[in-house]
């Protein structure tokens, strides 16, 4: 026999489907290798005996190419974004959806723009407006909810960018002060 190696991917959450289709087939040869500690005690809560090993394996991060930039390049984009040499910078990278939950993150930062006057928000990625099934919501037209409903004064602290390649992010993120991620989406458990 040829071991498995399963890698459920957040399914537990929404009834393990994969899980149910494979799962009788494991043996004592195969794992069960979880991507987040909140799956696996879904799994050990749901599941008592399996002759397979279950692990939990966080996804890594490749520290070669995600590492600090020159400060002379994160200034150089600081400026090209026109932002102040004092400005808080808070990013969010990834796709605008409705279930990355951007719309909240605006929310919150309208907050602290109140409170604070040298803070700014980067959006980074690709607006998609699709439909989020799982809960009934969408597709969405995020750019127009963007553009009508964020106070005008808001946008002078508020940049998006679109999106960029994967040999640029280093550079946004070494750029930021905070990163901010308030994905709701139920399999996407980082």
């Amino acid at each position: 026999p040829i071991p498995i190696i399963y890698n459920p991917l957040g399914e537990f959450p929404r009834a393990c489907p994969g899980f149910l289709n494979a799962g009788p087939h494991f043996t004592e040869l195969d794992t069960i290798a979880f991507s987040s500690s909140a799956d696996q005690a879904i799994y050990h809560s749901l599941i008592k005996s399996m002759p397979c090993e279950d692990r939990l394996s966080h996804f890594g991060v490749d520290t070669d190419h995600f590492s600090p930039q020159p400060k002379v390049e994160t200034e150089k984009l600081k400026r090209y974004l026109g932002l102040p040499d004092n400005a808080f910078l808070v990013l969010y990278t990834g796709r605008i959806t409705s279930e990355k939950n951007v719309h909240a993150v605006i929310d919150v930062f309208s907050e602290l723009v109140k409170q604070h006057e040298n803070v700014y928000l980067l959006i980074v990625g690709e607006v998609k407006d699709v439909a989020f099934a799982e809960f009934a919501s969408g597709p969405h037209d995020l750019k127009t909810l963007f553009t009508e409903n964020i106070p005008k004064a808001l946008w002078q602290r508020l940049k998006f960018f679109g999106p960029v390649t994967y040999s640029e992010l280093p550079l946004f993120y070494s750029a930021a002060d905070v990163f901010v991620n308030l994905t709701v989406h139920h399999d996407e458990n980082f």
